[in-house]
């Protein structure tokens, strides 16, 4: 006993030497997991923390009976949460959506859903519901610190009323400090569970009345979670989005502030603006990125209010607005001449690959496919910027292809592409 009692301490004072780093990695991440959740129009609330030597000492202690650690480096791998993120969501419902994104945002190493299938004995309620990640920052999203990039973080995602009520049931729960639980303190947490769970029913029902009221206002948004709202409800019934698939919003934070004093800003100008042009290509293509897209299609000044929003240089700003207008023409090329194939699919990415089975023709459109993805300005900025000369290279290449290719169906579709009318022509 000694002899572990000795190790544990050691393995602390070293620890408390590194937790500044642990602290900062949480941090780094806590930002990320903030600046998603943000842009997708998720309610939540973000902490962070390093493991406190206090609570890693009964970490430590509470499982050294099933590992028996021989050494510092043996509680290492054990013990790699020392770094966390906590994600309290004001609705249990958006699990699945802040899923994706972590899944977007970082590299997951490993990921446990709650509740696990063993059922506590005399238990009348099931317990923790969350999900837990264990991931790395992808170094590509560290634009400094990229020492932070290969150390283990836990995320861990539930209602602001589960993530309450675990709190409480893990700091009675640890018997070797604070005496076995009696039976009527194990049949109160469990009791509290209950009501734990019987509100987050009633959050996702309050979800689901703030959905159904900000889809059916005339009123117009007031901030970017009605607009999020609006925009999740209105994509789920879109019948090309792929099922088992939860809209990506992205940039909705941008978005509302671009819709400011325009007739889009509500549930009706912004349905007419959509007008079934949406495809359901929402991993690639994210749900506000598409309704830029749109709104550039309709009037291209309205980018220069859109990027007034950001303090970049006005050449930058020309030179993105160029680009946007070159991938505008790309995508209604890819529209229109899958309209003309009688190709019946909003999904690009579907019209893409119908096209390329077309016996000897148009193999080349994957590249125009590909060109759209490789300069999306609005995730890939300074990218596409510090490569122009490439980015106007290959514009220029795969516009010649499509001007020397002899299909006519091709012909008329760069017709329509750059003659900036929005209804489709009429079949010939």
């Amino acid at each position: 006993m000694e002899q572990l009692n000795q190790l544990v301490e050691s393995f602390l004072s070293h620890y408390k030497q590194k937790r500044v780093f642990f602290n900062e990695l949480a941090r780094l991440a806590a930002k990320q997991c903030e600046k998603a959740l943000k842009s997708d129009g998720i309610k939540a609330i973000v902490t962070y923390r390093a493991k406190t030597s206090e609570r890693l000492k009964e970490k430590i202690i509470q499982r050294c009976k099933e590992k028996r650690y021989q050494n510092e480096e043996a509680i290492s791998k054990d013990i790699i949460d020392l770094s966390g993120v906590r994600i309290a969501l004001y609705y249990p419902a958006d699990r699945m959506r802040v899923s994706q994104l972590i899944e977007k945002n970082f590299k997951i190493i490993k990921d446990k859903k709650f509740p696990n299938e063993v059922k506590l004995v005399n238990n009348r309620f099931d317990g923790y519901h969350a999900d837990h990640y264990r991931v790395e920052i992808r170094s590509d999203t560290l634009e400094e610190n990229k020492e932070y990039s290969d150390h283990i973080v836990e995320i861990q995602v539930a209602s602001v009323l589960m993530h309450a009520w675990s709190e409480v049931n893990h700091d009675l729960g640890y018997k070797q400090f604070n005496g076995e639980l009696s039976q009527q303190e194990k049949s109160i947490l469990d009791v509290l569970n209950g009501l734990v769970l019987v509100g987050e029913g009633l959050l996702e029902q309050l979800q689901t009345a703030f959905q159904n009221r900000v889809s059916y206002q005339k009123q117009p948004f007031i901030n970017q979670y009605e607009l999020a709202a609006y925009l999740f409800e209105r994509i789920k019934k879109i019948k090309d989005i792929d099922k088992g698939i939860e809209p990506l919003m992205e940039k909705v934070d941008e978005l509302f502030d671009l819709l400011q004093d325009t007739e889009w800003n509500n549930a009706n100008g912004l349905d007419q603006l959509l007008n079934e042009k949406l495809n359901g290509n929402i991993i690639n293509f994210p749900i506000c990125e598409q309704i830029l897209d749109i709104i550039f299609e309709k009037n291209i000044n309205q980018f220069d209010k859109y990027y007034s929003l950001f303090d970049d240089d006005q050449t930058y700003k020309n030179i993105c607005k160029d680009i946007v207008k070159k991938r505008l023409l790309f995508k209604r090329y890819i529209t229109c001449i899958a309209y003309y194939k009688n190709y019946n699919t909003n999904h690009i990415l579907k019209q893409v690959k119908q096209l390329q089975g077309l016996p000897g023709s148009l193999h080349f459109i994957s590249s125009v496919y590909h060109w759209i993805l490789d300069n999306n300005i609005y995730s890939d900025y300074y990218n596409v910027i510090n490569d122009l000369d490439t980015v106007k290279g290959d514009f220029n290449l795969i516009l010649t292809k499509i001007k020397n290719f002899k299909d006519p169906d091709s012909k008329k579709a760069l017709e329509w592409a750059k003659s900036g009318q929005l209804k489709l022509p009429e079949k010939v």
